[in-house]
């Protein structure tokens, strides 16, 4: 994130930046990754409670829920970082005396004035003494069970400590394998495994499934039931699927025995035979009515109303 400027009753619109290279946010040639749309949407979602809605620093984040859909005709340029701008609406569901308790997110993700996706998320926020009484009852657990890593390959990642499901011997289901020293999900500590880490088990999941390593999510619609333990011994598993065109519609799991801690319905497309690596074509009915181009707005001068840091001129500054 760059910068948030507040353009209406809980109407913002924020600026990102992707990069054109990371060992961990490498999309297939020319279409975005949808871990870097699903990034964004969480970051957005913290710096709007903060920044904008009055959330103290120090609050616990919860994402109940996120989903989000790619649009069609869009691709990136891999010779220049990407400048987002990011349409927010958000409600606040519920209140308390030190701030909103509960949220909800929609958000539109630009790209040249072209909308390129959409994503909501859900939000809870926790006191950390409230939160810390809730994770005392969880429990902690015997170590987790030792995991082998599947080979980086057959999941479209190019680094072994990228990998988050191990090798299995049953058909549709792997192992969870959470790996605490990876600085991209691991970026500060946590006591559970985080929704971004289970999200991309998921993808991950499916690809060494189709045998697909550049397979990604079309959309997808999340709903994080439960905490997944550090200590769990989760599986992964992928539901039987239906295909219809050139599209699969699939639904996922992530269990620790009989209980489901996550559930994910998504739609994905295969990729056909002899393909460069580029998703097929997909149809889509562009922007909703009653929307603009982030471009098309003019620029807020002035200090603005944001506790962002002031972002450098390769970044962009929201309009």
């Amino acid at each position: 994130m760059t910068d948030i400027r507040r353009v209406g009753d809980g109407r913002y619109i924020a600026g990102a930046q992707w990069p054109r290279m990371h060992t961990f946010y490498h999309p297939i040639p020319r279409v975005y990754d949808s871990a870097l749309i699903v990034e964004s949407l969480r970051q957005a979602t913290i710096l709007i409670a903060h920044s904008m809605e009055g959330v103290p620093l120090g609050q616990v984040f919860l994402l109940p829920e996120m989903a989000v859909q790619a649009l069609d005709g869009h691709s990136r340029d891999p010779s220049t970082p990407t400048n987002v701008h990011i349409s927010l609406d958000v409600d606040v569901l519920q209140r308390t005396p030190r701030g909103p308790a509960k949220l909800h997110v929609k958000a539109r993700f630009y790209v040249n004035g072209d909308c390129i996706a959409t994503g909501t998320a859900g939000a809870r926020v926790v006191d950390p003494s409230a939160y810390a009484r809730m994770r005392l009852r969880s429990e902690a657990g015997d170590p987790p069970r030792p995991t082998i890593a599947l080979p980086p390959e057959q999941v479209g990642q190019r680094h072994p400590g990228h990998v988050v499901i191990g090798e299995s011997s049953r058909d549709g289901t792997w192992p969870l394998h959470v790996d605490k020293t990876n600085p991209i999900m691991f970026d500060h500590p946590l006591d559970h495994v985080p929704g971004a880490l289970l999200l991309e088990a998921i993808r991950q999941a499916l690809r060494a499934h189709t045998r697909e390593p550049h397979l990604d999510f079309v959309s997808f619609d999340a709903a994080f039931l439960k905490i997944v333990e550090l200590n769990d011994k989760a599986d992964v598993s992928i539901l039987p699927s239906k295909s219809y065109h050139n599209r699969t519609k699939a639904t996922a799991e992530i269990r620790v025995d009989a209980d489901v801690r996550v559930v994910l319905t998504c739609e994905f497309e295969l990729m056909p035979e002899g393909s460069d690596g580029t998703l097929c074509p997909r149809h889509s009915d562009g922007p909703a009515s009653g929307t603009h181009p982030v471009s098309s707005l003019a620029p807020v001068r002035g200090a603005g109303s944001t506790t962002c840091p002031q972002s450098a001129p390769a970044h962009p500054r929201v309009p």
